[in-house]
């Protein structure tokens, strides 16, 4: 309640934040809207690692990220007027019910449009996640991991539709390193 109060008081804070937001914009310059503001945690702590992590600070900590943030915009689920008009109201504040994404994911499954179908239905917890990377990293299924997601299984084949951009860079990762030919 008391936010345009104390941006009042201190107007050196909304100076700050646009220093700040600025500067991570320079700093991310080739990375799409939704990866500008993140903060890479190589940078961060000095680590040079093949796959840094990266994470928002100020959603973490803005209570307002809300309306300032930069909305997720994935242009493979928008693949008509009533995806693109759903996809539209999840940026009004809180998110369409879940039921109706389910719906329309089982919509585009039954049209044939996969890719569309899996990134509606996402998963179903995202504890399952980490019990498929648990498992992976013990090695179950050759370092694939247990998937247990119903949805990631029916509408993705068992592999998210966010994991397939990774999958596609590890093989061509592994064919660069002359371990595998391109046949195999």
């Amino acid at each position: 309640m008391r936010w345009m109060e104390r941006l009042a008081y201190n107007p050196g804070l909304i100076a700050g934040y646009f220093k700040y937001r600025r500067f991570l914009e320079k700093e991310h310059a080739g990375l799409p809207d939704w990866w500008k503001y993140q903060i890479n945690t190589n940078e961060l702590l000095g680590i040079d690692a093949k796959n840094p992590m990266y994470f928002n600070l100020e959603q973490t900590l803005n209570p307002l990220y809300g309306l300032t943030g930069v909305d997720f915009t994935d242009p493979r689920r928008r693949v008509d007027w009533l995806s693109s008009t759903m996809e539209d109201l999840n940026k009004f504040g809180p998110s369409i019910w879940t039921p109706y994404q389910l719906a329309l994911a089982a919509l585009y499954h039954g049209r044939g449009q996969e890719e569309a179908a899996s990134r509606w239905a996402g998963r179903l917890w995202t504890g399952t996640r980490a019990i498929r990377d648990v498992t992976a990293l013990l090695g179950f299924k050759e370092g694939m991991g247990i998937e247990i997601d119903p949805l990631v299984n029916y509408f993705g084949g068992g592999l998210g539709p966010y994991e397939r951009g990774r999958v596609g860079r590890q093989f061509n990762a592994m064919l660069k390193e002359g371990n595998y030919s391109e046949a195999e």
